[in-house]
């Protein structure tokens, strides 16, 4: 395994962020490096522990000068593609709020960026943890369900 601490930040200072950050930034090798919001900083939420991690409010920039290895996506929805596409372009792979594009061809685009940079993509799925879908997935596993087309 390696010790590199992985570098990570994350673009988008609202509610959600908080959830990328207690699940991902509290692992062991990692190191947030910088959050980014276009909001005046002194009308972002509270960061608590992660009050002292660099601010900016521009999105590229942080990119540039931090170069994360990983960044969250956790803005408006309607931002998704966009910044995911810059951020795979900073060399960074990319966790995206749900959903991952308002069109079909914005996800097309995010994909390609995606596979051009040869980075990970991934979207995340808030309910995945839930008892009921984790049930549900136990059942789909153990066949239960029958098959599912």
């Amino acid at each position: 395994m390696s010790t590199t601490p992985l570098r990570y930040a994350v673009i988008g200072a609202g509610g959600i962020s908080a959830t990328h950050l207690g699940a991902i930034a509290t692992q062991s090798n990692v190191t947030v490096v910088g959050i980014s919001d276009p909001v005046d900083f002194a009308k972002w939420r509270n960061l608590g522990e992660y009050e002292s991690v660099p601010k900016f409010n521009d999105a590229e920039k942080m990119l540039a000068e931090t170069k994360p290895d990983l960044v969250s996506i956790c803005t408006p929805n309607k931002f998704h593609a966009e910044l995911s596409i810059l951020a795979l372009k900073h060399a960074a792979n990319v966790v995206c709020e749900k959903p991952m594009a308002m069109t079909l061809d914005e996800a097309k685009q995010m994909e390609a960026a995606r596979a051009e940079s040869g980075k990970l993509g991934g979207i995340n799925f808030s309910y995945r943890n839930l008892a009921a879908f984790r049930y549900a997935r136990e059942l789909i596993a153990e066949g239960e369900l029958g098959k599912l087309l």
